[in-house]
């Protein structure tokens, strides 16, 4: 009977503790990425990374924000966790912040779309070689669209391969764990290149 308890219990709490109070999927971005162009050269590029997030728990499960660190050989800066980029939510098919009235932060049991646009700045010159070549009517500055992940990677997955390949994305969240106690946990994954 002891025994049985015991496997009950262990059971309990192997299923209530860890990263289950949160489901995260990374999915293709339908999004454009874009191209920041100054004084006629490319000074960034950004990419749109999409993830579907909802909450596994009845408790509230707050995000708190997310960290980025690039593998790219196509950049010049450090190859560390930054705070890089922003988190926007897809609202009926529109990009932009929480509705009005709505803290997105918070997760609901529905899954939502969030997508986070990293930056990549400091790009060597082999990088704004290849991006050039993608841009159809290069402007003196402001910035330029050229598509989705999914449709440069048919056009040239090099340069897809080459930024996100060896990235890495992490989001923090709080929760209330199965005791009521009050956590902040941070979830570390790879980047998929979809």
């Amino acid at each position: 009977m002891k025994q049985l308890l015991f496997i009950s219990l262990f059971v309990f709490l192997s299923c209530t503790s860890g990263n289950n109070y949160v489901s995260i999927q990374q999915i293709d971005s339908k999004y454009p990425i874009t191209i920041g162009i100054t004084h006629d050269t490319i000074s960034y590029v950004d990419f749109p990374i999409s993830f579907l997030m909802n909450r596994e728990t009845n408790n509230p499960v707050t995000l708190l924000g997310h960290t980025y660190k690039s593998g790219s050989s196509y950049t010049l800066g450090d190859k560390e966790w930054y705070l890089n980029g922003i988190i926007l939510y897809n609202v009926n098919g529109k990009i932009g912040y929480s509705p009005e009235g709505e803290d997105w932060r918070k997760l609901s049991c529905k899954q939502r779309e969030y997508i986070v646009f990293i930056r990549y700045q400091q790009l060597t010159q082999e990088a704004k070689t290849l991006l050039k070549t993608q841009i159809k009517s290069f402007p003196d500055s402001g910035e330029v669209k050229i598509g989705n992940i999914q449709q440069l990677r048919k056009k040239n997955k090099q340069i897809v391969f080459g930024f996100l390949k060896k990235d890495s994305i992490s989001f923090t969240f709080s929760h209330i764990n199965f005791m009521k106690k009050y956590i902040v946990n941070t979830i570390y994954m790879p980047v998929e290149v979809r």
